[in-house]
């Protein structure tokens, strides 16, 4: 193999996949549910008024006073479970994923039975590289809810970030099972079966998914993946093209073009590509100009 040929090889073996989507909020518990019998020692409506607060100041954007009031709750309720659970979910949004692992952990102690929050524990578990705790996670809001769809597509996910495709797929078959638009699990079942090798039913998939969401840009992105292991480099050049257009700062499809140019001996182009890729922080868009640049 001569030392082009090499490049070139080396450069195809790197065609990324992107990282998967995962669904971040879930929904907050708004208003009076159950107050703890501590509750009767104490004005409850105090615990409506900032409970309530805190929610609209969520919605407003403001997570920190959000959390401020859900703060002056605990403190008159110590075994609200809504108060915990809200805390936490705040505080995941606001990537303090350890905090909000404390809150849930508390919230599962009072209400051990509610799949949202083992749910949303296994996001942030996810988010600390916890992976075998957050797949035990999954596994219980299922376990408490068989129709919860976002656990499915989560855990899903997951697996196949293990290399456990069959399991990952088997999630997202059930999700779209119960959920024949969801356009997630229709795009990352796609970007599995890319993975897979599987490339014209990702492109089914992917397909699906896009037309559900034509916003999709990682859709977008694996099916250019899937088109370009077929040899259908125009059409996977425009879904890179469309999936920078929707998301602008994806070095990978940018990278990805750079490769295609390379390969149909278009360098200046491919530079081109490489160049946006590599102030972008992509690492193998500044090997490849490094190589061809």
């Amino acid at each position: 193999m001569n030392k082009r040929s090499a490049v070139f090889a080396y450069l195809l073996s790197l065609i990324p996949f992107t990282q998967i989507i995962q669904i971040k909020f879930i929904p907050i518990f708004v208003g009076s549910a159950i107050i703890s019998l501590e509750s009767k020692k104490i004005n409850a409506e105090n615990i409506d008024f900032y409970s309530n607060r805190a929610m609209k100041r969520a919605g407003y954007g403001d997570i920190k006073g959000a959390i401020s009031d859900i703060d002056k709750v605990i403190e008159m309720d110590p075994k609200y479970f809504n108060a915990y659970y809200n805390r936490g979910n705040l505080k995941s949004r606001i990537g303090d994923c350890n905090g909000a692992i404390t809150d849930l952990n508390e919230a599962i102690k009072i209400t051990p039975f509610l799949p949202y929050a083992f749910f949303l524990r296994g996001l942030c578990k996810k988010q600390i590289n916890d992976y075998s705790g957050a797949l035990k996670d999954y596994d219980k809001a299922i376990e408490y809810d068989s129709l919860f769809v976002n656990a499915y597509v989560n855990r899903g996910n997951l697996k196949g970030e293990l290399k456990d495709y069959i399991g990952a797929i088997t999630d997202l078959n059930e999700a779209i099972t119960l959920d024949p638009n969801n356009a997630l699990a229709l795009g990352n079942r796609g970007k599995i079966k890319t993975d897979l090798k599987d490339y014209r039913e990702a492109i089914k998939d992917l397909n699906k998914a896009i037309e559900l969401n034509s916003n999709f840009a990682k859709a977008f992105y694996n099916r250019g993946r899937s088109q370009y292991f077929l040899n259908n480099y125009s059409a996977a050049i425009k879904d890179f093209k469309n999936a920078i257009k929707i998301e602008p700062n994806l070095s990978l499809a940018h990278y990805n073009l750079g490769v295609i140019e390379a390969k149909q001996n278009n360098k200046k182009d491919a530079c081109r590509y490489w160049e946006k890729g590599s102030e972008l922080g992509n690492l193998e868009s500044k090997k490849a100009i490094n190589l061809l640049c």
